[in-house]
């Protein structure tokens, strides 16, 4: 019975390690996002999901990291193997580096039978020679790591697994706080909550999760705010069902806040799917007014309408639209624009950002959201505010195009939105108070920027 349950074991492993090989490859090649890769995730037994999902989050933040260490053991060039064969190496070299739960013997066996399934002999003797090199050479290995007093971007560069360029930005332009941000991008991402205030109070949902055993409290930054001792599925907490929250990060629950929309009124959100931000909107709202949410795909769209059922929330119109062309919607009293953008303040909820973007690809963004703004400023009203805000730390995609943006158009004004801030960050304000760059260094948020624009009274600029 015992080498049965033992047996039964080892195959439910097996089948974790397959499950993130395959993901991992996928997120290599491009076709898939690593947190989207996850969704498949119910084909596992329930007691192998959270190793799959270890492994592919984990392996995908530190895949730099990883690659150092493999690159010393092997004669040839990681680049040569396969995809399969490299991402067995970078599975095993994870589970021997970073989960010290789990025996090295366990984690080698483990990926030389995935060697197996997805090669022949001779690679599986390869994986197996690497991983065992690995287990004996680890201490000299460590001492081998770039020093970050000697050299700081190549020490960020291995031991916070960034791509080179992004190494050289972020010590360009944080110095010493370059290191801290480096460490926080390979942390695993925190959790939590914003309460639907139209069902229920902050209060009444930190008392049900503290009778469900989940430890929680109330955050210091947003006022419907509620932060998770450590991450759980939402379907999984009290209040899932009732539709009594939305998972969000705090800096994100502030930028509804910065649009300050009034009842009766009419708000375009664009960029809206899956709908934090708008169902936000609508909850401040109670149901009184009009809340277009546009995107681009009906897809996410669907997500965004079943947020609002599960939310029970009203006055949302979802819209299937390119937000660069925005003739047929209502000219609006106020504006969102969350923009796409690289993605670089979320890191530890999006690791396979930090390999799919590159400094051209970050400049074409800027291009795009500058197109965006162009079309917005076409749908306020004279008087209305226009709120932009992406999830990076980025100057190109953030101050400078704002800053381009106003250069344009010039009957828009900054607008102070510092009373809506905690007292402590409105000195890290920019322009007046118009801009606010987050960092999780400095604020203990996501990366986020938000930027508030008003359209004067009296304007030339015509309505499409």
């Amino acid at each position: 019975m015992r080498e049965a349950r033992r047996s039964r074991g080892a195959r439910l492993r097996l089948e974790a390690r397959g499950f993130a090989l395959q993901r991992l490859i996928e997120v290599e090649a491009g076709g898939s996002y690593a947190n989207l890769a996850l969704k498949g995730l119910d084909a596992l037994p329930a007691q192998e999901r959270g190793l799959a999902t270890e492994l592919v989050s984990g392996v995908t933040r530190r895949r730099g990291t990883l690659d150092w260490y493999l690159a010393r053991m092997l004669k040839g060039e990681l680049a040569d193997l396969t995809p399969a064969i490299r991402n067995v190496l970078r599975l095993g070299a994870y589970q021997l580096l970073y989960l010290s739960r789990i025996p090295a013997s366990a984690a080698v066996d483990e990926a030389v039978k995935l060697a197996h399934r997805h090669g022949h002999a001779g690679v599986a003797r390869l994986v197996n020679a690497v991983l065992r090199g690995l287990m004996r050479q680890r201490d000299a290995l460590d001492a081998g790591l770039p020093d970050p007093k000697v050299d700081p971007v190549g020490a960020l560069e291995v031991r916070c697994s960034l791509p080179r360029w992004l190494a050289d930005r972020w010590h360009a332009d944080y110095g010493a706080a370059a290191t801290v941000l480096g460490e926080w991008s390979v942390k695993p991402a925190s959790m939590a909550l914003r309460v639907n205030t139209t069902r229920t109070t902050r209060d009444a949902l930190l008392r049900a999760l503290e009778e469900a055993g989940i430890p929680a409290e109330a955050s210091p930054v947003a006022p419907e705010g509620v932060r998770l001792g450590e991450p759980r599925e939402p379907v999984r907490l009290p209040g899932w069902e009732q539709g009594w929250f939305y998972v969000q990060d705090e800096a994100a629950m502030l930028v509804a806040h910065v649009v300050a929309p009034v009842r009766g009124e009419c708000i375009l959100d664009l960029g809206a799917a899956p709908g934090g931000k708008t169902t936000h909107l609508a909850a401040l709202m109670a149901g009184q007014g009009q809340v277009w949410a546009v995107d681009r795909s009906a897809a996410r769209l669907q997500l965004l309408e079943a947020n609002q059922a599960r939310l029970g929330l009203t006055g949302i119109h979802p819209h299937v639209g390119d937000a660069t062309v925005l003739q047929g919607l209502p000219v609006a009293d106020r504006i969102l624009l969350d923009a796409p953008c690289s993605g670089l303040g979320v890191l530890p909820r999006k690791p396979d950002l930090r390999w799919r973007q590159t400094p051209a690809g970050i400049a074409e963004l800027a291009v795009l959201q500058g197109q965006l703004l162009d079309a917005s400023a076409t749908r306020l009203k004279p008087g209305g505010r226009l709120v932009y805000s992406t999830c990076t730390m980025s100057r190109v995609e953030n101050q400078e195009v704002i800053k381009a943006f106003l250069a344009r158009h010039p009957a828009f004004e900054p607008v102070d939105f510092r009373d809506f801030l905690p007292e402590a960050w409105r000195g890290d304000t920019e322009a007046g108070g118009s801009m606010l760059q987050l960092r999780p260094d400095r604020h203990g948020v996501d990366g986020f920027f938000i930027a508030a624009v008003q359209r004067g009274m009296m304007t030339g600029e015509g309505h499409a």
